[in-house]
C-alpha cells in the first residue's frame, strides 16, 4: 500500500480519537499516512492518495457535518474509480434511524462516484470504548490488507 489519507470531522472529539487511532495503527505499516480535518484540505489534494478514509459525525437528524459539505459536493468532480475508501464515525444510538447516518451518506456517494469500498463501515456509539478500540484495530488491519 502506497498512501492513505484520513479525513475527519469531529464536534465532540470522538471522531478525532478514532482518526488518531487509525493514523497510529496504519502508520506502523503504510508508507505514507496523512490525517486532516476535512475542512482543511482541498478536494484536489486527495487525488494523490490510493486509499481515503472518512471519519464523520452525524449532525442533528441525519445531516453530514457542515465542515464536510465542500468535499462531499466536490467528490463528483474528481476521478474516483481508481480510489479505495472506507468510512467510519461515531454517533449517538439514541438517535435511532439517524444513528451515524452521515457514514451511510458518505459511503453511498463514494460508491456512486465509482470508488471501491474496502470494508464495511464502522459505527461507534459515542466515545470509543476498549472494545471499540479493538474494532478500530481490526478495521485498520482490513484496510491494510485490501488490495
Amino acid at each position: 500500500m502506497k498512501s492513505v489519507v484520513i479525513l475527519y470531522a469531529s464536534i465532540t472529539g470522538n471522531n478525532e480519537i478514532i482518526a488518531d487511532k487509525l493514523f497510529s495503527l496504519l502508520s506502523e505499516t503504510v508508507d505514507t499516512v496523512d490525517i486532516f480535518e476535512i475542512d482543511s484540505i482541498d478536494i484536489d489534494d486527495i487525488k494523490i492518495y490510493d486509499k481515503i478514509i472518512f471519519c464523520m459525525y452525524t449532525y442533528d437528524l441525519g445531516v453530514i457535518p457542515y465542515e464536510a459539505e465542500d468535499i462531499f459536493e466536490s467528490l463528483e468532480d474528481i476521478h474516483l474509480s481508481e480510489k479505495k475508501f472506507a468510512v467510519c464515525g461515531s454517533g449517538d444510538i439514541d438517535y435511532g434511524e439517524y444513528y451515524c447516518k452521515a457514514v451511510d451518506i458518505f459511503e453511498d456517494k463514494l460508491v456512486r462516484c465509482g470508488a471501491k469500498k474496502m470494508i464495511e463501515s464502522l459505527k461507534i456509539n459515542l466515545t470509543p470504548s476498549e472494545s471499540d478500540l479493538a474494532e478500530i484495530k481490526l478495521f485498520a488491519k482490513r484496510i491494510i490488507a485490501f488490495e
